[in-house]
């Protein structure tokens, strides 16, 4: 599965593509990607408002998620955060951001946690994380949590800065 919101004819450097939960009730994600849809491939959105953004699911694997804007405004400047999470990840091998800045992902102001991470062998690299689209980027929230024997590594720019079995 291939969702890309940078196909709309109005995107340029930001998403015009939102997907808004403010009525989508309890325990609603974003979107949800299930066993059925491995190695599907998210881009160019801005999600907001849903109880998680983005929910990989147990035995979902190989997600490419690049170039969103998850917890906040189109623009970037407005927390419109999720309730608990901006992506939470059960799947293994997933891939969220990249090393160019149409792969970065803003992920910010969502009220529990930016990325919570339960499968293994993830790679987070290139991502604004708790930061604003704004001049000078100012705070609006965000955290990275992992949880049982997740293996993360967690790139800055195109080098590696950490890897740890958490």
């Amino acid at each position: 599965v291939i969702i890309d919101g940078s196909s709309e004819p109005d995107c340029a450097a930001a998403p015009v593509v939102e997907l808004n939960g403010a009525g989508a009730g309890a325990g609603a994600a974003g979107l949800r990607l299930t066993g059925t849809a491995d190695g599907s491939t998210i881009h160019g959105l801005a999600i907001n408002r849903f109880q998680w953004g983005i929910e990989v699911d147990y035995n979902s694997n190989g997600h490419l998620i690049t170039g969103n804007r998850i917890g906040t405004s189109v623009d970037g400047l407005g927390d419109l955060g999720n309730v608990n999470s901006g992506i939470w990840l059960k799947g293994d091998n997933v891939t969220v951001g990249g090393d160019s800045p149409a792969e970065r992902n803003l992920i910010s102001g969502n009220d529990g946690y930016g990325l919570y991470v339960i499968g293994s062998n993830f790679v987070v690299s290139g991502n604004w994380i708790g930061v604003s689209c704004g001049s000078g980027r100012p705070r609006i929230g965000a955290s990275i949590t992992a949880c049982s024997s997740a293996c993360i590594l967690v790139r800055t720019r195109a080098t590696p800065c950490s890897q740890s079995s958490i």
